[in-house]
């Protein structure tokens, strides 16, 4: 209530209010009380201080992209980029991945060494690295890379091969054998 009688006595007495013009001192006195901030310098240490926070943050949010995307996304693009470079690659490993299976299953029906597992993984990695090089590859040296990557696949099927003779040579070999063959 006691805001409406001043606010009703405001716009009674607002013409007498106007024609007063408040002296130069009291615009001089609100000047001064008003804090003007100063400009704020950006040390060279705090500049870097942000610069990093903002790396550290961009690289970690890149980490966590590559993370979350998976193998797969980065396989696909090297898939297409083989088959760009070498458009018979997807047919010979067709081919040769036939023929490894032919022999897998004629070695599955033996008591075989696990071990041969670590050898057949041994060529796996050297045909991917193999891959990974012919994306890289310079211009020229493609088929001598993907000679060597057909000879891979040649190698795992002959490792395939002469554990099949060994076994055929000497029979159906037990677990229980001591003899252990080696490549």
């Amino acid at each position: 209530m006691h805001e409406d009688r001043l606010e009703s006595f405001i716009k009674t007495h607002r013409q007498e209010f106007d024609h007063f013009d408040p002296s130069v001192e009291i615009w001089n006195k609100v000047e001064l009380s008003l804090e003007v901030s100063p400009i704020r310098k950006l040390s060279f240490r705090k500049v870097l201080a942000i610069a990093a926070a903002v790396t550290v943050l961009l690289s970690t949010g890149f980490l966590i992209g590559n993370y979350t995307a998976g193998p797969g996304s980065h396989q696909s693009v090297a898939v297409e980029q083989l088959i760009e470079i070498a458009p018979e690659l997807p047919k010979l490993e067709k081919y040769y991945d036939q023929e490894f299976q032919k022999k897998y299953q004629q070695l599955v029906s033996y008591d075989y060494e696990p071990e041969i597992h670590d050898d057949l993984d041994e060529v796996d990695k050297a045909m991917e690295e193999l891959k990974l090089e012919l994306i890289d590859a310079p211009k020229g040296l493609e088929k001598e890379i993907l000679d060597n990557l057909i000879e891979s696949y040649k190698m795992k099927i002959k490792i395939l091969e002469r554990v099949l003779e060994q076994y055929q040579r000497e029979g159906h070999l037990n677990s229980t054998d001591n003899d252990r063959f080696t490549i």
